[in-house]
């Protein structure tokens, strides 16, 4: 993905050349195909620039409008270029060749700060608008892009990388100490603006932004809540509609200059995304490189039941299935975890979660950048789109009397329907009392930092349940859970990791009109019993994925051998946690005694337990 930055003088005076370059150094290597600078006065904006699309040569950003009254920069790949191409009566001459920049200025010239409403695609820009004296920005719906900025009463900075808002003068590094105990507890960061750092906020999806020398607004564009149900005459024609909204979604995300690789797990959501990519690509002549993840060392302990380590045989299946594609394992032999969590620091400038899978998914960034791929598809977001496995209460009573299931039918059927939401708050507020710390089984969060930032109260005041038990009353309430509307992160790290090795990371399963058309599907149409699940997809797959995969009920277990590579390494690890026990930091915000235990309890004895406990303690 290109990077954008920028700097706008609110007290109007000239923007600092100085200043500019200083940011552009820092975001130097997102734009593979140079980087530029164009400044106006109070304006200073820059673009870094990956060529992601054949239309992407044509680009010169950033740029002024012909008539001189627009600046503009931007990062994008706008994927309903024919619908606007009819809605601004663009002749068919310039359609070709034009590039999605020209695109986004004439649908701010038609619609002005309304115009998000009518791109589609994976995108973040700003624009100066000379005769108003205002700077917009907007970021996409869902898509993988990532856009920061800094504010006070005397300038506004924006950026695709928080590196570039650090170099700013006189900016103030203090860490966001909520932001912080959010991460190391797995809670969505709430308000979704926060960083790592005070003062340097996140522009959420589907948000824009409007600044002038005296006033700023905010404000969210798109309401996925809001997606009416969908009615059709049967369940076939759900299936019909979704398969041609997936494979609209897939086929878009293939427009590239340089060629498309995948990310291949042994599941529904990137083996579905693999599949019609390959579909699509078989049509062309061509071929799919896909790169999965396998364990580099023997897993010598049971795991849980309907649970498996090694994801390859049957992402090979599907792989043969689909005849053109060309699978490579991936098991990372080069690089261990810690050296990939220091990397990705380097990247994100902030701790990741999931944080023991970043060795392989680091490694397969840098395959796929090896080989000269632009760009890479995943199936990141399926789990509340497209592979959505239904809510519970949404299985007939019918159903659930006939497996004599009382506690579901008083769960779902008679407790979620007139319960009040506060009813449950507090019945968290209670399971949570009676252990004082509920994430001590997942955390290494110190016990005294979450005590001083009264953490499990600011919980239970923003809804959050931290032992992730509490049930939904209803289906839309457990899809936004995972969905987390207007509050979603993940899509801006992967930008920042696909940033760092030449790529653009493309997801067709949060498309916009994929997720719209998802959403209406009423919920039955997913489940019908706990043993029948995921019903739109693994009905929609037959023919494009092997059964072995379609009906597929156990799970594959991502870093099974996290243990192993971590004591392949412990004099590495030794060393590291003894720079954190000598860290008057780490020592404030981590629980570096658990730390040790886990540690210690590793070089004993290698179990399932113990290597859950590395993936989320260590």
């Amino acid at each position: 993905m290109s990077g954008i930055f920028g700097i706008f003088q609110r007290d109007g005076s000239p923007a600092s050349p100085e200043t500019l370059e200083a940011m552009r150094e820092k975001m130097a290597y997102w734009g593979p195909d140079g980087n530029q600078v164009l400044m106006d006065g109070s304006i200073g904006l820059g673009q870094c620039m990956l060529y992601n699309t054949p239309e992407a040569l044509n680009e010169r950003l950033p740029r002024r409008a012909p008539e001189g009254e627009l600046l503009l920069t931007c990062e994008a790949r706008i994927d309903n270029r024919q619908d606007l191409f009819s809605a601004l009566s663009i002749p068919y001459h310039e359609r070709n060749e034009m590039p999605d920049s020209e695109l986004i200025l004439r649908t701010y010239r038609k619609w002005g700060v309304d115009c998000p409403d009518h791109l589609i695609g994976d995108w973040s820009f700003a624009v100066w608008d000379e005769a108003r004296k205002q700077l917009f920005l907007a970021r996409d719906h869902r898509g993988v892009t990532a856009l920061y900025y800094y504010l006070n009463h005397r300038i506004f900075a924006f950026a695709s990388s928080i590196k570039a808002l650090l170099v700013l003068p006189g900016i103030k590094l203090q860490i966001n100490e909520l932001y912080l105990a959010q991460k190391l507890v797995s809670w969505p960061p709430d308000p979704p603006e926060n960083t790592i750092y005070e003062g340097i906020k996140r522009l959420p999806d589907a948000h824009s932004m409007l600044i002038t020398s005296e006033r700023v607004k905010i404000w969210r564009y798109w309401f996925m809540e809001n997606i009416p149900e969908l009615h059709l005459k049967s369940e076939q024609e759900y299936i019909e509609g979704f398969l041609e909204h997936y494979r609209e979604a897939v086929r878009c995300r293939l427009r590239s200059y340089r060629p498309v690789c995948a990310h291949l797990s042994s599941g529904l959501d990137s083996g579905s995304v693999v599949a019609l990519a390959a579909e699509e690509l078989r049509n062309q002549g061509k071929r799919l490189q896909a790169y999965t993840s396998v364990p580099a060392f023997d897993i010598n302990y049971q795991l849980p039941q309907n649970w498996y380590g090694d994801e390859w045989p049957l992402a090979n299946m599907t792989a043969a299935h689909c005849g053109n594609v060309d699978l490579q394992a991936i098991a990372a032999k080069d690089l261990t975890p810690i050296q990939a969590i220091q990397h990705s620091l380097e990247i994100h400038h902030e701790p990741l979660h999931a944080a023991s899978n970043v060795y392989w998914m680091l490694q397969v960034l840098e395959s796929a950048k090896a080989k000269g791929f632009g760009a890479l598809l995943t199936g990141q977001g399926g789990n509340g789109t497209v592979s959505w496995g239904g809510w519970l209460g949404s299985i007939s009573l019918f159903t659930l009397i006939r497996q004599r299931n009382l506690k579901q039918i008083i769960k779902y059927k008679i407790l979620a329907p007139v319960v009040p939401a506060s009813v449950f708050a507090y019945y968290q507020m209670f399971r949570s009392r009676r252990n004082e710390e509920p994430w001590s089984d997942y955390s290494a969060i110190s016990p005294a930092f979450a005590r001083r930032i009264n953490l499990l109260e600011q919980m239970q005041l923003s809804g959050h349940d931290p032992t992730f038990s509490i049930f939904s009353r209803s289906a839309l309430e457990a899809r936004f859970k995972l969905l987390t509307p207007g509050k979603s992160t993940w899509e801006a790290l992967s930008a920042e990791q696909g940033a760092a090795y030449d790529l653009e990371v493309r997801d067709p399963t949060i498309d916009r009109r994929l997720i719209e058309y998802c959403l209406g599907i009423p919920d039955k149409f997913y489940i019908t019993s706990h043993d029948s699940n995921r019903l739109i997809i693994r009905q929609a797959m037959a023919g494009y994925l092997p059964k072995e995969v379609r009906v597929n009920k156990r799970r594959g277990i991502q870093a099974a051998d996290i243990g192993y590579r971590l004591l392949a390494n412990a004099q590495d690890m030794e060393m590291h946690l003894g720079v954190l026990r000598n860290s008057a930091q780490a020592q404030t915000y981590l629980d570096l005694e658990k730390m040790d235990t886990v540690w210690t309890g590793l070089k004993d004895n290698i179990d399932w337990k113990i290597s859950g406990a590395c993936m989320a303690i260590l």
